[in-house]
């Protein structure tokens, strides 16, 4: 995995190699000027696990400071612990799993979780909090993928399930969950929302701006080519969707395009990747909308 520094006159500098013996090492990432976070859903085969690394300036090296691991209790086979990281900030770090088995009526459902782990001090390292893990509101399901992306702001947490909201052959609405945690540490969930129609897988990628402005990619939505919708936040108790992004003129009118497999937000402007831009898997792209 490679981290890069971008100069004073926008160049683009190679700063640090970071490797890992392991294939999944680095397949997501969070990052902060003094933090980064690795995840590595293929540990231990499968298992999962993430790495949390430090360094004392914008510009210095990255350094080994811990490991985040699932309990050795848990069910541990096809964990894929540290599928998603999320930094909320410098105290509070969000890992999913997402086919981590919860326990729902006596039966156990491979639906997945996320963990919040907490900085036991300014230097201090990272422990998972008490009131963990987070899972999917509802009846769960095998394979929901409760964790598919997370993404944090604050207090502010956003789940996607992109497998969630099954309806039978037709496929899965797919989901995002917004949680907010109070001054106990505890999450609460504010608002479920659910993709549109059968087949959307809603929850694929997800990326926040603030508390209140979330974007959630609906990577089979529209036929396969992927919608990306803007979630803000309507009252202290709902967010709602406000704004939907399709693929434009410039791109394949038919087959799949995917596009919200992974997203980003900045002040002005929402970048969306889309794995097949013709339509056939030889050609991705990347979408900026204003």
């Amino acid at each position: 995995m490679f981290v890069f520094r971008v100069a004073t006159d926008l160049t683009v500098v190679e700063l640090q190699n970071l490797t890992h013996a392991t294939t999944g090492f680095g397949y997501h990432v969070g990052m902060t000027d003094t933090l980064l976070v690795v995840g590595c859903y293929d540990l231990n085969a499968n298992q999962g696990g993430a790495f949390v690394y430090v360094r004392a300036s914008s510009t210095a090296d990255y350094t080994f400071k811990q490991s985040l691991l699932p309990l050795a209790t848990l069910n541990l086979a096809r964990f894929f612990y540290g599928y998603d990281i999320a930094i909320c900030d410098s105290n509070y770090i969000a890992v999913s799993a997402i086919t981590e088995d919860v326990v729902f009526a006596g039966e156990s459902f491979r639906a997945g979780a996320v963990h919040v782990f907490k900085r036991t001090s300014g230097t201090g390292n990272y422990v998972e909090l008490a009131d963990m893990p987070i899972v999917q509101s509802g009846e769960p399901a095998d394979g929901n993928a409760f964790g598919r992306s997370i993404a944090c702001v604050g207090s502010t947490l956003a789940v996607g399930a992109d497998q969630d909201g099954r309806h039978g052959a037709s496929g899965s609405t797919g989901s995002v969950s917004v949680l907010h945690r109070g001054s106990d540490d505890k999450f609460t969930l504010v608002s479920k929302l659910f993709g549109r129609t059968a087949g959307d897988r809603l929850g694929w990628g997800a990326a926040m701006k603030d508390s209140s402005t979330i974007v959630v990619g609906a990577v089979a939505a529209d036929s396969n080519r992927g919608l990306v919708y803007l979630i803000e936040q309507v009252s202290s108790t709902a967010y709602n969707i406000t704004q939907t992004w399709a693929p434009g003129a410039g791109v394949v009118a038919s087959g799949s395009v995917a596009l919200g497999r992974d997203v980003a937000i900045s002040s002005d402007n929402v970048i969306v990747g889309g794995a097949f831009l013709d339509g056939s898997g030889s050609t991705g792209s990347v979408l900026v909308f204003a």
